[in-house]
């Protein structure tokens, strides 16, 4: 509960910076844009430019300025919902003043051990319920945990993963064989034909909390991984635009392009401004989904002490 709830303040208080920085950049963009609408002002008003030039350059501005209403619209709802989430009624919270998101490593620290998916609230509750039926066979089943590092080298998945995940003669042919060999043993209540079906809904239901557990983890490094990827040409894109906004720029006060290039380029680079707040949030974001996914108990730890020192209670 306290993984869940903590990823979902985390996520709306950086869409609430994602989205500052937006409006940040659109008050910059407008500027730049108004600049510009200027320079093709004087060069119409000297006759060496056509009217079209000027619509044109008005063109971009009007656009940005149109953004504006929805970049502010969102961010309130955003704050709005953080507020919620925190037990606020709207406008009560103080959000704080950031207006740039943070910079995060490219990847999750390597060598995570599997073990940390049995502390999951989901994987432990189904264990709990196994154990509930037979305690010694729910024994023998822990002690066949995979047990591999989650994660590689920058944060990518390990083959040990990949195989696991793959490969259906390891942890998956235990728990699907588990009751021949251990109940013949003397294990199982003699005829008790209820006792067994419970057991093995409840041993079934271990069964997928498990595979459940690592596919979750799989899908948000390959998530991170993507968001990395993305993050990286992004930025690259945004160096070529801006070059190509450069140039198209001196071309047009020289004369020797029209202003349809450099309202292109202006438009080009915008969008890739835009998307790269948008792709660091992102970022930011596939990092709270693997904390997520790998879950555990840990929060309970840190906040047993905050609740003894000052007498609360959740």
């Amino acid at each position: 509960m306290y993984v869940s709830l903590s990823a979902r303040i985390a996520e709306a208080y950086y869409l609430i910076l994602e989205l500052r920085a937006k409006i940040v950049l659109n008050r910059q963009i407008i500027d730049f844009f108004e600049k510009t609408v200027e320079l093709v002002r004087l060069r119409y008003e000297r006759g060496v430019v056509p009217s079209l030039d000027l619509y044109q350059a008005r063109q971009n501005l009007l656009s940005a300025r149109a953004d504006m209403p929805v970049f502010e619209s969102d961010l309130v709802h955003a704050e709005n919902s953080l507020a919620l989430l925190l037990g606020f009624r709207p406008g009560q919270a103080d959000m704080g003043d950031f207006t740039s998101l943070p910079d995060v490593e490219s990847s999750y620290v390597a060598g995570l051990p599997s073990e940390l998916l049995a502390r999951r609230p989901d994987v432990e509750a189904a264990f709990q319920r196994l154990q509930a039926s037979d305690a010694d066979i729910a024994v023998a089943i822990a002690e066949r945990f995979p047990s591999f590092s989650l994660t590689a080298d920058y944060g990518s998945r390990t083959t040990d993963l990949s195989d696991l995940l793959q490969n259906p003669n390891v942890f998956w042919n235990v728990l699907a064989g588990v009751s021949a060999p251990l109940f013949d043993g003397g294990r199982r209540r003699a005829n008790v034909v209820y006792k067994e079906a419970l057991f093995r809904e409840r041993l079934a239901g271990y069964h997928q909390s498990v595979i459940r557990a690592f596919a979750d983890v799989e899908d948000s490094l390959a998530r991170e991984r993507g968001t990395d990827n993305r993050y990286i040409e992004l930025l690259a894109y945004k160096e070529v635009t801006e070059a190509t906004l450069r140039l198209s720029l001196q071309r047009y006060r020289f004369g020797v392009d029209t202003f349809l290039p450099v309202l292109t380029a202006q438009a080009s680079h915008s969008r890739a401004l835009m998307a790269v707040i948008t792709a660091k949030r992102k970022k930011i974001s596939s990092r709270i989904q693997l904390a997520r996914a790998l879950g555990g108990s840990w929060m309970v730890d840190e906040i047993a002490p905050e609740q003894n020192s000052s007498g609360d209670t959740l």
